[in-house]
């Protein structure tokens, strides 16, 4: 794939992970390396053109029903620093094991 402008797979102008790849929005950043960034969700039934995946926490009783799960807001800053937090230990936790 040639590096022309425009053919870079950030550089749509208009794309919410395409801005965050470039440091123009701000997202609360899991894990991130030379293939990958992992983020924690900012609001729902977003668009992108990009391949991603979900990685949805469980809980008992949480509602999910196949690929559908009510959706929840943080409930503050640090709430959404303590699930970052978390995640980022289980990371760790897996990565140390390899």
């Amino acid at each position: 794939m040639s590096d022309a402008p425009g053919n870079r797979p950030h550089d749509n102008q208009t794309c919410a992970f395409c801005k965050i790849i470039r440091g123009e929005e701000i997202a609360s950043i899991v894990f991130e390396n030379s293939l990958s960034l992992a983020f924690l969700d900012h609001r729902v039934s977003q668009s992108v053109p990009h391949v991603h995946i979900h990685l949805v926490p469980r809980h008992r009783n949480d509602g999910l029903k196949g690929f559908f799960w009510p959706r929840q807001r943080y409930q503050d800053e640090a709430h959404l620093q303590q699930v970052r937090d978390i995640l980022r230990g289980a990371i760790a936790s897996l990565q140390s094991g390899l």
